[in-house]
This record gives structure tokens, C-alpha cells and sequence, in this order.
């Protein structure tokens, strides 16, 4: 439910025990992250997956209809992080707790969400393009992203290569990539394992070091804090995602 100055989530509304609505709403995270990069293609298949589990999952169309609530409050979340104000996003999607009731079936809802997040995806891309560019920055971010790998890797080794203060780093990182050096750095490991996970003889163990986590479990906490799912729920997710595009 939306106020004229506040969003109340519909779990506020509406109470469940349901399991497999729970389920659900961790699968919404890959959804945030794609949110976060504006992969408008990755978006809209993920909230495809989304809705067919939900469906084969038999929850009830309220159910549906409170998951389609709480993805689109999470996606107002990512963008409140970007610096952009939440009011004038949500005066541009109308009175969606009468759209969203309003649904005959899931797949009007499944389009009312991915109408909404493509167009938080614009003006997250729009914000970004008016911040401009930073050739320090940059230069850390290549940097970071051929040593991610050592396990050793830290904010004052950062420092001393581009001799500069570490909180002057962490100013920067926050102004240009709205996040501070360790959420980047987190980011760019659990980034590296997903896309090693998609191959199915490699064993997490071995992923968890690749990446640059010399302890497996902290690898299993970050993980499963950034994605929502652990390793394992992450591979399976892929294999069901590639099995149905195949058969499209």
C-alpha cells in the first residue's frame, strides 16, 4: 500500500506461513543485482523464472500478487541506494496496489513488474551517466579487478599502489560506485564464483579459493548474503534457467 509520503510493504498486510512464498522471495535477489547493473535482459528473464516457480509452486494468486508488492518495494530499496528519490518513481507508477489487486491473472502482474523495473533500470542508468567520470576510479577498478583473486587483498594495498589515504579511497569509491571498497570487492568475487558455478564438475571448495576466499565458510556467508541463495540453490538456479531456455 502506498501513502501520499511512505511505502508500507504488503507483508504488513498480509501474514503467511507459506514456505514456498519464502522461497520465492530469496529468488529475488539475482533479480536486485541485475537491477543494480541495469541488465534490462537479465531482468526480465529472472522475474520469468520468478513467476513460473511461482506458479508450478501452486501459491495462491494473493500470494503472487504480495510477491509482485515485495520485488517492487525491494527494487525502490536499489534505487534509493543509487541517490534517487523514491517519491517521484513511485508518483510515475500510479496507484499500484490498485494495479497489482486488479490483476486477472499472474502474467498481468508479471508485466506490471517488469514495466516498473525497467524504467527504475532508466533512471539508475540516467543518474549514472550525469555523475560522470573519474580516470582514478577507473584505474582502481582495473586494478581490483585483476588482483580480486589474492586472498590478501585489502583496501590499504589499494592505498599504497595509488598512494593515496585510504579514507580518500573510500570517499571516491563511495561517490562513483555507491558502494565502499569491501561491498566492491564482495561484489566482484561473488560475480567471479557465479559465473564459475555455471560449470557443473567444479567443486565449490575450489571456487571458494579461485575467487580469492582462503576459508570456504566465508566464502558460504558472503555468498549466500549477496545472492540470497547458497552456492549449491545459485548452480541449481542456472542449470534450471539454461534447461528452460533450451527449450524455448
Amino acid at each position: 500500500m502506498i501513502g501520499s509520503n511512505s511505502v508500507i510493504s504488503i507483508e504488513d498486510l498480509l501474514e503467511s506461513d507459506n514456505q514456498e512464498y519464502y522461497r520465492m522471495i530469496k529468488m529475488t535477489d539475482p533479480i536486485m543485482e541485475a537491477l543494480k547493473q541495469t541488465e534490462t535482459d537479465k531482468i526480465k528473464e529472472f522475474v520469468a523464472m520468478l513467476f513460473q516457480e511461482a506458479v508450478s509452486g501452486s501459491l495462491s494468486p494473493d500470494l503472487i500478487r504480495q510477491l509482485s508488492y515485495e520485488l517492487i518495494m525491494k527494487s525502490l530499496q536499489v534505487v534509493a541506494s543509487v541517490g534517487i528519490a523514491t517519491e517521484e518513481a513511485l508518483e510515475e507508477m500510479g496507484n499500484l496496489h490498485q494495479r497489482i489487486h486488479q490483476c486477472d491473472n499472474w502474467q498481468e502482474a508479471e508485466w506490471i513488474v517488469n514495466t516498473v523495473l525497467e524504467g527504475l533500470a532508466g533512471k539508475i542508468e540516467e543518474k549514472r551517466s550525469q555523475r560522470g567520470s573519474n580516470k582514478t576510479i577507473e584505474k582502481m577498478l582495473a586494478y581490483i579487478q585483476d588482483h580480486y583473486q589474492e586472498s590478501e587483498f585489502s583496501l590499504d594495498q589499494l592505498a599504497d599502489k595509488f598512494e593515496l589515504s585510504p579514507p580518500y579511497i573510500s570517499k571516491l569509491f563511495k561517490e562513483h560506485t555507491e558502494r565502499n571498497f569491501i561491498d566492491y570487492l564482495i561484489e566482484i568475487r561473488i560475480n567471479a564464483a557465479k559465473e564459475l558455478l555455471a560449470a557443473k564438475n567444479r567443486k565449490i571448495n575450489d571456487i571458494s579459493e579461485v575467487v580469492g576466499y582462503s576459508n570456504t565458510r566465508s566464502f558460504l556467508r558472503a555468498f549466500k548474503k549477496y545472492t540470497g541463495m547458497t552456492p549449491s540453490e545459485y548452480r541449481e538456479w542456472v542449470i534450471k534457467s539454461e534447461g528452460k531456455t533450451a527449450l524455448e
